[in-house]
């Protein structure tokens, strides 16, 4: 994954290989999220040119905790919009449990009827004091054939 485009939000990043052996082998660059003293600390990127009006996004993204072995703790996506110097809006997008040594699969869908001036999607959770790993993040459109489908089925 890296961190090309992805920023702290008041934490710190770095990234690192990663390898297994075993029945499955990976290998790659990795996120790490630490030094966090609040739950939303964690990684974000700005997505507000990438977004069309009145479309429906998958979220899928990779993630584990890191820390004590019995570790099972949250991790959510989420979007934060601003406009016009207001308040920002947050959109909860996905949770997932996830746990030492597995990567979990976060999963879920956003729809926005108008975009706004800044969209932001970050990754955040789980408590203070607790680091966690992103492998991948993937955000695309849901094709209307594949949704159709979908309902129909």
């Amino acid at each position: 994954m890296g961190l090309n485009g992805w920023f702290p939000n008041s934490c710190i990043a770095s990234t690192y290989s990663f390898s297994t052996e075993g029945s499955k082998i990976e290998l790659g660059l990795h996120a790490l999220v630490s030094n966090r003293t609040d739950y939303w600390q964690g990684l974000e990127q700005d997505i507000t040119t990438r977004l069309m009006p009145k479309v429906q996004y998958k979220i899928l993204a990779s993630v584990r905790v890191e820390g004590s072995p019995q570790s099972i703790h949250s991790v959510m996506a989420t979007l934060r919009l601003e406009n016009n110097n207001a308040s920002p809006n947050f959109l909860s997008l996905a949770r997932v449990k996830a746990s030492v040594g597995k990567w979990e699969q976060l999963m879920g869908t956003f729809y926005l009827e108008v975009i706004p001036e800044r969209a932001v999607f970050y990754l955040e959770g789980p408590p203070a004091g607790f680091n966690f790993s992103i492998r991948s993040v993937e955000i695309y459109p849901v094709s209307k054939s594949i949704s159709m489908e979908s309902v129909a089925q």
